[in-house]
Parts: C-alpha cells; structure tokens; sequence
C-alpha cells in the first residue's frame, strides 16, 4: 500500500470512520477502491433494544462487502468484514455523551481478503519478502499481537536472507543457537542504522508473544514504518549510490565532476 504517509490508509481502516475511507488499487495503482456494503444488527444489540431494561440508545452490528477497482480494466476485488456501530440521537442528553458517540460511532474494518500490500518494496528486497509482509497484512486490524509476531518473523527473514550467522563460531547444536537480539547485534556492523530499526521490531514482537497484553495498534503502526525505513537502508540502492557520491563530495570538498 503506497502511501506518502504509510500509517495514514490503516489508520483510517481501524476505524471507527464515518464515510468510506479513499483508497488507491494496489494492483493498478490508478483508481480508487469502491466499498458495497451490507451491515447487519447483532443478535446482542437487538435484544438490548427491544429488551425489558433502559435502552443506551446503542445499536452495533456487522458487515460485509467487497472493495472493487473502479478501473473496468482492472476491477481488482476484496472482500471486507468489519464492525459498526451508532447511537440514537434522540437518547442522547448532553455534550459529553455527544462527543462520545462522535468519537465511537461508525466503522472499522477487521479483515481484508486478499490482504492489501503494506509497503512499496525497493527493487532489491528479496521476492518472497512480499508475502511475509501480507501475512502482516491479514491480521494488522484483527489481532494485534499476531501481527505484531509476524513482524517479528519478517526480521528473522531478513537477517536469514543477509547471512547473518545463526550459530557461535564452531557450534551447531539446537542449544546452541543465537537468538534473535544476538543476530541482530551481529548486523550492527554492516547496517547500524538498520540494525536499530530491526531490534525495535523485535522489542514489539516480544510484547506481541505476551499472553493476556495486547499490543495497542498504534505500536503495530510504529512496527510498520519501522520495517519500511528498515528495508530500504537495507536493499535500496538508490540511496547508497546517493551516499557514496556524497562523500565523494565531502572527500573532495568540492565537485566530482
């Protein structure tokens, strides 16, 4: 998912919102993704309503659809589950209760099948870092510790991908195996910077594995953008190639060419 900021369509799903949020196809990258919904009360919600007791005047449920490229060329399709929920205005009594109603009321989407893509790769990034990625993806707005996990797992890869020593020096026991702060360490003389950005990853990773703690969404976030600037000090040429000539510069202390 392409993004100047890459939080920003996430956030936006998580929800709750109000009107649909825009997103762009990520297969076309040109039109936008169209919402067609159906929402449904739940059976809680109704009995509350209908029900003997005093009535909060709220009422939640579920929904389902698809997200459809408006492109006919392309018409890439997703389908969608989330949650909703609304108040009746005429229960509502004053100000503070006003407010929170604007503040809980609508939609949030919790699984997006198939999952959208969470980052722009930079051409180097191995082929199959894609699809670890998606499998962020499909649990970033359901289950935070998941994703949190999986990110983890993302580390794992990359650090598999560079060649970074699994074992101590002249050791090949299961025991014996570095973990992945030592790993991660180990990387830190070939990419300090990522390395820091990658033992972050693994802080919150850790915090996902904690049963009965959920990891706040806006940690996951955190993660995400993480693993972007991660990945690109990691295989983005570009940006070496940007460095090398400007300490060419700096060495020279004037033009290279």
């Amino acid at each position: 998912m392409k993004d100047d900021n890459i939080r920003a369509p996430w956030e936006k799903l998580y929800g709750p919102f109000k009107e649909w949020p825009t997103l762009r196809c990520t297969a076309c990258g040109l039109g936008p993704l169209e919402a067609s919904i159906e929402r449904f009360e739940s059976r809680d919600s109704v009995d509350a309503r209908q029900g003997d007791g005093t009535w909060d005047g709220w009422q939640y449920g579920f929904f389902h659809g698809i997200l459809q490229c408006s492109r006919s060329p392309c018409a890439k399709t997703h389908a969608i589950i989330g949650e909703w929920s609304d108040r009746d205005s005429d229960i509502v009594e004053t100000a503070s209760e006003a407010i929170e109603e604007f503040q809980s009321a609508g939609m949030s989407v919790r699984h997006i099948l198939p999952p959208l893509p969470l980052l722009a790769l930079p051409k180097g990034a191995p082929p199959d870092l894609a699809d670890s990625l998606l499998l962020v993806s499909g649990v970033l707005l359901s289950d935070t510790n998941a994703a949190a996990n999986r990110m983890r797992a993302v580390v794992e890869q990359l650090l598999d991908y560079l060649k970074i020593r699994k074992f101590p020096p002249g050791r090949r026991a299961a025991r014996d195996r570095l973990n992945t702060h030592a790993r991660i360490v180990a990387f830190q003389s070939l990419n300090a910077e990522a390395a820091e950005y990658l033992m972050a990853i693994k802080w919150i990773g850790n915090a996902g594995s904690h049963e009965g703690k959920a990891v706040s969404f806006a940690t996951c976030l955190d993660g995400l953008e993480f693993l972007d600037v991660a990945i690109r000090l990691i295989f983005d040429q570009q940006d070496a190639g940007l460095k090398r000539r400007a300490a060419k510069v700096i060495k020279k202390k004037g033009p290279i060419a």
